[in-house]
């Protein structure tokens, strides 16, 4: 099948430039030979190095590997099992984001009568947003005020990395579309 040259954003977003696809491949990459090294023997027993991961920038795919469906309704498991009906599961999701899986995250508005007036959904981790705001803060920015709110300032819509990577050389470069 051959190796994949890079690995793109989550979605096949286009917000990153340049620098940021760069840099999400490494972090992408890295994190791959970080789960199939698993953790220190030592540590841990039975669970290193994990055979069925495996980096796709530097390693081919079988010729006769098969592609499976996943199917995943995002909907986070340990409220669905641990409630007892529908109504309950949606007041437990609806209650804090900190139950949420971290890749369907969803933030719920309600009027003065607690009817819902928005629900903002997320599904890109944290990890993305510091890459884009480590090489575009100015399209986190957009972003912020598109999707969340328009009166957001810069200064309230950092995210956990403050520092500017050495790849940008403290500059950065104008968005270029899809990771190629």
């Amino acid at each position: 099948m051959g190796k994949l040259s890079s690995y793109g954003p989550p979605g096949r977003l286009t917000d990153l430039n340049d620098v940021g696809c760069k840099m999400w491949n490494v972090f992408i990459s890295d994190s791959v030979d970080q789960a199939a090294k698993g953790p220190d023997p030592k540590e841990i027993v039975n669970d290193s190095p994990r055979p069925q991961f495996y980096n796709l920038t530097t390693r081919d795919t079988a010729a006769d590997a098969v592609d499976a469906t996943v199917r995943w309704t995002a909907f986070p498991r340990r409220v669905q099992v641990h409630s007892t009906s529908d109504n309950q599961r949606w007041q437990r999701a609806d209650a804090s984001r900190d139950v949420q899986d971290e890749y369907c995250e969803w933030s719920v508005e309600r009027d003065a009568h607690q009817k819902v007036t928005r629900v903002t959904f997320t599904c890109e981790g944290p990890e993305y947003w510091d890459v884009l705001a480590q090489t575009s803060p100015d399209k986190v920015l957009e972003l912020y005020r598109t999707h969340i709110n328009p009166a957001v300032l810069h200064a309230t819509s950092s995210t956990r990395s403050t520092t500017t990577s050495a790849a940008t050389s403290g500059t950065t470069p104008p968005a270029t579309g899809p990771c190629t």
